[in-house]
């Protein structure tokens, strides 16, 4: 218990309190509606729930709420699909790609953590996926949503998180974002094999 525990903390030392609990979130969200896998929606509503975080204070400054995110899957009608943990297929492509995008924002910018605002980059620079769909019925510019999140990663040394942590730092030479990417998958597809679920590859 004691080892699992450790691999927990490792896994998640380069996000944000609020990052990691935007994912839990997600996850919880995604089992309540009985579906087999998190979406971009589910992100959302993860980082959406993060109240007083910089990524929950973009998005409802832009008009979007938690409220009107509910109110949007309710209108969908999803067939249920009843399951056990361990037939819970993970992230779906787009939703792996979000928060390894984030990963990679954070890098980019040199910030040493992951938080909600570059998850929120990370879904931004996205195109047709839930999230893009749900933020546009809600009459929010995407366009204008995406300036506001590079405003805040330039303007704030560590892109808004609000509980920074200690990053791996990769050494000149040794791949740059590439060595960095490869070590955030690998801690991540722990992560999520921690929570019963599957890292989707490709």
């Amino acid at each position: 218990m004691a080892n699992q525990l450790g691999l927990y903390q490792k896994v998640l030392e380069t996000f944000t309190d609020d990052a990691k609990q935007a994912l839990v979130v997600a996850q919880e969200k995604a089992h309540e509606a009985e579906l087999n896998y998190v979406g971009t929606e589910h992100l959302l509503i993860g980082i959406l729930s993060q109240y007083g975080s910089s990524g929950w204070d973009i998005l409802t400054r832009s008009g979007a709420s938690l409220y009107n995110v509910d109110l949007a899957l309710k209108t969908e009608r999803r067939e249920p699909q009843v399951m056990s943990n361990e037939e819970f297929s993970g992230l779906s492509d787009s939703a792996k790609q979000a928060v390894e995008g984030a990963i990679l924002c954070a890098h980019d910018f040199g910030h040493t953590s992951v938080g909600t605002t570059h998850l929120l980059f990370a879904l931004c620079s996205q195109e047709e996926t839930a999230f893009t769909v749900m933020l546009e019925n809600m009459k929010v510019n995407l366009h204008d949503l995406k300036k506001e999140v590079v405003l805040v990663l330039k303007n704030n040394s560590d892109g808004g998180a609000t509980s920074p942590t200690l990053v791996h730092t990769t050494p000149p030479g040794t791949g740059g974002a590439a060595a960095a990417m490869a070590e955030h998958h690998s801690h991540l597809k722990e992560f999520f094999t921690l929570h019963k679920t599957k890292w989707l590859a490709g």
